[in-house]
C-alpha cells in the first residue's frame, strides 16, 4: 500500500482537505472524528506543513551555498598544502620541520582532519617565518612559496595562508549552524506528519463508515 512520506505530504494534505470538503458536502453536514478532529484541524496542519516548507527552503539554499564555498576553500587549504610540503622538503631538508610535517589527508577526508592538519602546518610555518634571517641559507624568512591555480601562480605568504583556512572555517561553522537549523524543522516536519498520518487514518475509517464501499468518495480517498 503507498506510504504517505515527508515528500507527499503537502499534496497529499491539500487532497485530503479537498476530499473532506466534498465528502461534507455530499452528507450535507460537518464530518468530525471520534477525537473531536474536524476539517479546520486538518487544515491547520496542511497550513503548518507550507510554513514548514518555507521555513525550511531559506536554510536549505544557504546551506548549498555554504557547501560550495566549503568545497572552494578547502581546495585552496589543499592546494597550499601539498606545495607547502614540498617547498619545505626542498628548502630545508634533513630539518626539524621535515620531520614536523604531518601526512597530507585525502581530498574525500572529513572537514575536521582537513583543518587539523591546515593548523600543523600553519604552525610549522609561522615558526620558519620566525628564524632568523641567516639560519639556513637556502631560505630568508619570511616564506613565500608559489601555487598554481586555474593557470594563474600566486605568491602566498603565511598570512594569505591564514585567511584560507579562516574562510574554510566559516563556511564549516556555517554549515553546522544551518544544520542545526534544520535539524530542528525537519523534527517538526516529522511529528506533523505523525499527526497527519493519525488524522487521515480515521478520515478514511470514517469515510468508508458514512459511504458505500463502491462509492466515489471511498474510492478516491487520499493515499497513505
Amino acid at each position: 500500500m503507498p506510504t504517505i512520506s515527508s515528500a507527499t505530504l503537502a499534496s497529499t494534505l491539500s487532497s485530503a482537505v479537498r476530499h473532506w470538503q466534498a465528502a461534507e458536502a455530499q452528507l450535507g453536514r460537518a464530518i468530525v472524528l471520534k477525537s473531536g478532529i474536524g476539517i479546520a484541524e486538518l487544515t491547520a496542519l496542511q497550513q503548518e506543513v507550507s510554513a514548514l516548507a518555507t521555513a525550511q527552503s531559506d536554510p536549505e539554499n544557504r546551506r548549498s551555498a555554504a557547501a560550495t564555498t566549503r568545497d572552494t576553500t578547502r581546495t585552496a587549504v589543499r592546494n597550499v598544502n601539498s606545495r607547502f610540503t614540498t617547498t619545505v622538503r626542498g628548502l630545508l631538508p634533513e630539518t626539524d620541520f621535515v620531520k614536523m610535517l604531518p601526512t597530507l589527508p585525502t581530498s574525500n577526508a572529513v572537514a575536521e582532519k582537513q583543518l587539523v592538519v591546515a593548523r600543523d602546518l600553519e604552525n610549522i610555518w609561522a615558526r620558519i617565518d620566525a628564524l632568523p634571517a641567516d639560519a639556513y641559507p637556502s631560505l630568508t624568512p619570511p616564506l613565500t612559496i608559489l601555487v598554481k591555480e586555474d593557470g594563474i601562480t600566486h605568491s602566498i605568504t603565511l598570512a594569505d595562508y591564514s585567511a584560507r583556512i579562516a574562510a574554510f572555517v566559516a563556511a564549516q561553522d556555517t554549515i553546522r549552524a544551518l544544520d542545526e537549523t534544520l535539524s530542528v524543522l525537519l523534527f517538526r516536519r516529522d511529528e506533523t506528519l505523525k499527526k497527519a498520518r493519525t488524522v487521515l487514518n480515521a478520515y478514511r475509517a470514517a469515510i468508508r463508515a458514512l459511504f458505500p464501499l463502491d462509492s466515489e468518495q471511498v474510492i478516491t480517498l487520499p493515499k497513505l
